[in-house]
């Protein structure tokens, strides 16, 4: 679950909430999100061609416990399902946008670059050449780098000019992934409706639910 920060200012404001007031209506228990997402992971796999949004979903905040109290955030929240595997994959282009396979082979954008050039060489005629990009990392995640057990992951999104909200369709377009803990960090651009290589689009390292406070 990502919580996204306001467009504005770049924040994450944690609220103390008493659990007791919310509706009994509303609570989520955490075997009904498991649920959810095998459903839609296994409704994504299956289904051809891909609908990349079906494991994607806004509208949940969650509410975590700390220090004895209970929080919760009003920011956007983007809840992501991931399959998590250690599996040896050479191309890159065997890859979705919902596995993230710390075997796989690394191929990170400044490979994608090199060969980009390579297939520019071999057709000249921009009308004849492969779109490479895409068919390499376009609505996939690949796998771009590991160091210290944390895997990078990146992926080309899909151009979406007529469906709300976008980040539905693109999600995190960049994470970090430590086995045992998560994702860690992403890059949201669509979020803050920044282009995929905007030089602003930055990571978004995990807000620490370790540091918060109550409020003075």
């Amino acid at each position: 679950m990502a919580v996204l920060p306001d467009e504005q200012t770049g924040q994450v404001t944690w609220q103390a909430v008493d659990v007791d007031t919310i509706n009994s209506r509303i609570k989520l228990p955490l075997e009904a999100v498991l649920q959810d997402g095998v459903t839609n992971l296994l409704a994504y796999k299956r289904q051809l061609p891909r609908i990349i949004f079906l494991t994607r979903r806004l509208g949940w905040q969650p509410v975590i416990k700390r220090n004895g109290r209970y929080w919760t955030t009003q920011n956007e929240v983007l809840t992501e399902y991931f399959l998590v595997r250690t599996q040896p994959l050479w191309f890159a282009a065997f890859a979705d946008n919902v596995t993230l396979n710390c075997g796989a082979q690394p191929f990170s954008p400044a490979d994608l670059v090199a060969l980009q050039k390579r297939v520019a060489a071999a057709f000249p005629n921009p009308a004849t050449r492969p779109n490479v990009a895409f068919e390499v990392a376009g609505a996939k995640l690949v796998l771009a780098s590991s160091a210290q057990q944390v895997y990078t992951f990146w992926s080309i999104p899909v151009e979406v000019f007529d469906a709300a909200p976008e980040i539905l369709y693109t999600g995190a377009v960049e994470l970090k992934f430590k086995p045992g803990v998560g994702v860690i960090s992403g890059k949201y651009p669509k979020h803050f409706h920044m282009s995929n290589d905007n030089g602003y689009n930055t990571f978004f390292d995990t807000v620490s639910t370790e540091i918060i406070s109550s409020p003075k």
